[in-house]
């Protein structure tokens, strides 16, 4: 658990546009968890990313059957200045098809200085084991 906790700290160090608190996290990686992690391909979009990473957790089971879940975006500098409602119409259709009942999210989006490539991590509470 030290070595997730070490690397989302890491994520949590860039300057973040909508920040995630630490408590947040913690709370998700307090029990059994899972961490799911892609990273774009050379000439993806953010939205074409976006769009086929979230279909992409939309069929693993652990992430389906969790009820709190962290999402962070993790983008290049001055790669946030071009979002518009369309790059976050694939996140609020995910958020659709995840979310029943009791279920919890945060999200988050931080700019990583050094970052040549999107990436997007979510840290999910994993009721499998």
């Amino acid at each position: 658990m030290k070595s997730i906790k070490k690397k989302v700290a890491a994520l949590l160090d860039g300057t973040g546009l909508v920040p995630i608190k630490n408590e947040c996290v913690e709370e998700v990686l307090k029990k059994s968890h899972f961490v799911f992690t892609e990273e774009a391909v050379d000439e993806e979009s953010f939205v074409e990313f976006t769009r086929r990473v979230l279909d992409k957790a939309l069929h693993n089971e652990k992430i389906i059957k969790s009820i709190k879940q962290c999402i962070i975006f993790s983008v290049p500098k001055r790669h946030i200045a071009m979002f518009g409602i369309e790059e976050f119409e694939p996140l609020s259709g995910y958020l659709s098809n995840w979310a029943e009942g009791e279920a919890e999210y945060i999200w988050g989006i931080y700019e990583i200085p050094d970052f040549k490539r999107m990436k997007i991590t979510i840290v999910v509470n994993s009721l499998l084991a």
